[in-house]
């Protein structure tokens, strides 16, 4: 079972799948949930071998040991600009800019206002949208900054930096 917000991870997953079966002569299938306590559950009743679930899930004691090897898609900070946008810092370049950001979790909408907030910018002054609301709006040019915690195969991303 993996517990994922990204259905694009899935092409990595058939990727994992394909050398499992080839070098370990493994049958894998892989059951996907949002739920973190549905995995662990399927832990604790034997119904699943191995659960992928995000490094920040509460383990209760009476939880099997849950161990982690290695991020399989680790995430990271990534802060895309506009040619020509040039600011001395963080809090000039959130605070005189559109910016554009990622649909959140609520422990991503956690990381973003601590790490907001260190670098001196009010979390609720940030003047932005979702990448979806982007993409489904007539408005492109008005994008200049984007923050997200994603992956860099995100075909959302990848889709900004073609349009520049």
């Amino acid at each position: 079972m993996k517990v994922t917000e990204h259905g694009s991870a899935k092409v990595t997953d058939e990727a994992i799948i394909g050398v499992l079966r080839k070098e370990a002569d493994l049958d894998v299938t892989i059951s996907y949930d949002l739920n973190e306590e549905v995995a662990l559950e399927g832990l604790r009743e034997k119904t699943v071998d191995m659960a992928i679930i995000p490094s920040n899930t509460i383990v209760k004691d009476d939880d099997p040991p849950v161990r982690t090897l290695m991020p399989l898609l680790p995430r990271i900070l990534m802060i895309l600009t506009r040619p020509g946008i040039h600011e001395d810092d963080f809090k000039n370049l959130i605070e005189n800019h559109p910016v554009l950001y990622e649909d959140m979790s609520s422990m991503d909408a956690l990381f973003f206002d601590q790490l907001f907030l260190a670098l001196g910018v009010d979390p609720g002054e940030v003047s932005g949208r979702t990448v979806e609301q982007y993409h489904g709006g007539a408005d492109t040019d008005s994008a200049a900054v984007y923050v997200g915690l994603t992956h860099l195969h995100n075909p959302l991303v990848m889709e900004l930096l073609d349009r520049g």
